[in-house]
């Protein structure tokens, strides 16, 4: 899955394989935006992407690439059917993200366009009507029950490098998983 601070020029040189994955290593594989699989009878949708806040600190083609954002296209490929778990990196509009807006502050036209890629990701979500979302981005580790107008819908927010690792990782036993799911 991408974020919003890979080299995207790179990433996206690597071809996209037969299984819809592009292979970046031997161990390593990128889930390119609207990605779909089945895992233990549930339907999973990949969708990276994020706005990056801090754009205004970082150099295009160095730093910061134009295409860290989900863009049409990619909407397109994610919308096609419904999805029970949706793996992304940013937060969809509507989801309370704990402690954000604490600490830093970020200019407003970054906020107000941050804004607006969590409403793209929403428009995914409506769709698909994912029960499950994990994401990351937002450096927070969290759990959240939602209800976004089509019934419940479970969010866990991972933190980052140098949290506890209870906050950065998720380890699930795919039995609980489709008990949280179904």
């Amino acid at each position: 899955m991408d974020g919003n601070h890979e080299d995207f020029d790179l990433l996206l040189r690597y071809p996209v394989r037969g299984n819809g994955l592009r292979e970046v290593s031997e161990a390593i594989w990128h889930v390119p935006r609207g990605f779909r699989w089945t895992w233990a009878g549930l339907a999973w949708l990949g969708c990276g992407g994020a706005h990056s806040v801090d754009r205004q600190w970082r150099e295009p083609g160095t730093s910061w690439w134009k295409q860290e954002t989900i863009d049409e296209a990619d909407v397109e490929r994610c919308v096609t059917a419904p999805a029970d778990v949706l793996i992304c990196h940013d937060c969809p509009a509507g989801v309370d993200i704990p402690g954000l807006g604490e600490g830093g502050t970020w200019p407003a036209e970054e906020i107000v366009l941050a804004n607006a890629h969590r409403a793209v990701l929403r428009r995914i979500v409506d769709v698909t009507q994912a029960r499950l979302i994990v994401h990351g981005h937002y450096h927070r580790g969290y759990q959240a029950e939602v209800d976004l107008g089509y019934g419940r819908l479970f969010v866990r927010g991972l933190g980052m490098d140098g949290t506890d690792f209870d906050e950065n990782l998720w380890i699930v036993d795919l039995a609980d998983l489709k008990a949280l799911v179904g």
